[in-house]
């Protein structure tokens, strides 16, 4: 029993001895820990399943030679205590998430770095001058992995600051190159294909490119890089909401005034029907198809044109028009395109031009401002305007107008 208690002790002693000399921490799954020997670099303490370093320190494929104690799950042996610590330092970087927000991230005393881990980092542009001369602010998503942690962490003194430098001028270069509509128009985001493209560009002596540098000279390797957005500066976008606005307001009185134009035709188009109709003998259903044809093809216009296929009601509609002129006319009839013989329909135009001090003629188009006494139509006059239209009808269609006396001797 003395015997068992001894044995305890010293194994007790034995233990607490052993860790108060030998040192160990725990490596999590896709990091790596820097051991450094009286402050300087020692090794890496790897914990990435499927993956082991080389001689120069590069992390690929590959089974690692673990100790004892590395067999313990993510528990590494560091060395003697006093002599062995692990490195730390603090980082600052930033973090681009899945809404695209760009996230600025920065902890102390890390004493890890992931291990041939896809991460997505954020780069921000300022500045940017295009083609156009504007000022662009980009944000872009990196996707890049630590390769060799000896290098990220010692060959240069921040490396995600180093792969900022290397990759912002490219983007840079390739802003400067294209107008700002030209890039945010572009569906295929040829900005990304094209930087890309850039930082593999070797030299024409075969020198590194840009992402070979990074890779063999800091230990990062770049995957991709995909633009989150680019906008101008804030009075840029001000003016472009203005503009956009003002597009806005202009289309919206374009279809104001196509609409009263509608409804002016529409005032008018049953009494030119109905008058188009007893001259020619066409059913009205069909005139009317007609013309919400000729309409919709041109609302400006549509009117007008399918008018000008019809002397008769053209003539009718020209006097109409001079209402700009100051002319009022009386127009007579049923909008709805009810019957109304020809000869009240001219009637009625004279009577308005009556009314308006307008002095009716044959041709050409009427005189204003001659007053009431001038504007009385004698009947020959009259008479005068509808064998006008008579004679017309017989020259179009080889036969005389239903209306006509002739039709009927």
């Amino acid at each position: 029993m003395i015997i068992l208690s001894a044995t305890l002790g010293f194994f007790a002693v034995f233990v607490v001895l052993f860790f108060a000399v030998f040192k160990f921490t725990f490596v999590k799954e896709g990091t790596a820990k820097i051991v450094l020997k009286f402050g300087a670099f020692d090794k890496v303490l790897l914990a990435k399943t499927g993956y082991a370093m080389d001689a120069d320190g590069n992390i690929g494929p590959g089974e690692q030679e673990l100790g004892l104690f590395e067999l313990l799950g993510g528990l590494r042996f560091v060395g003697i205590r006093f002599i062995h610590t692990i490195y730390k330092r603090d980082f600052t970087w930033v973090k681009s998430l899945p809404d695209g927000v760009m996230q600025d991230r920065s902890e102390a005393d890390v004493d890890f770095i992931l291990a041939s881990v896809d991460y997505q980092y954020g780069l921000r542009i300022t500045k940017a001058e295009s083609k156009d001369l504007l000022d662009l602010n980009a944000q872009i998503t990196l996707t890049a992995r630590v390769v060799n942690p000896y290098k990220a962490l010692f060959a240069v003194k921040d490396w995600f600051d180093a792969v900022v430098v290397r990759i912002a001028p490219a983007v840079r270069e390739y802003i400067s190159n294209h107008t700002y509509e030209e890039i945010i128009s572009d569906p295929k985001s040829q900005l990304d294909r094209d930087v890309i493209k850039q930082l593999r560009l070797k030299g024409e002596d075969g020198s590194y490119s840009i992402i070979d540098k990074l890779r063999d000279f800091y230990g990062i390797e770049v995957l991709a890089l995909e633009t989150v957005n680019i906008d101008p500066d804030e009075t840029y976008r001000k003016a472009t909401l203005e503009k956009w606005q003002a597009e806005r307001d202009a289309e919206a009185e374009l279809v104001k005034q196509r609409v009263g134009a509608l409804s002016f035709a529409s005032e008018t188009s049953g009494r030119e029907i109905s008058m188009i109709s007893q001259w020619l003998g066409t059913p009205v259903a069909d005139l009317q198809t007609e013309l919400r044809a000729a309409i919709t093809a041109d609302p400006d216009h549509g009117f007008e044109k399918w008018l000008s296929k019809y002397p008769v009601a053209s003539r009718n509609w020209n006097l109409i028009q001079q209402k700009v002129l100051g002319v009022r006319p009386t127009l007579v009839g049923d909008a709805s395109g009810g019957q109304l013989d020809p000869l009240v329909q001219l009637l009625a135009i004279y009577q308005s031009l009556k009314s308006s001090g307008v002095t009716p003629v044959t041709s050409g188009n009427p005189t204003a401002g001659q007053g009431n006494a001038a504007a009385q139509p004698d009947s020959a006059a009259k008479a005068a305007m509808i064998q006008e239209n008579f004679d017309w009808y017989f020259k179009t269609f080889g036969k005389y107008s239903p209306q006509d006396p002739r039709a009927n001797p």
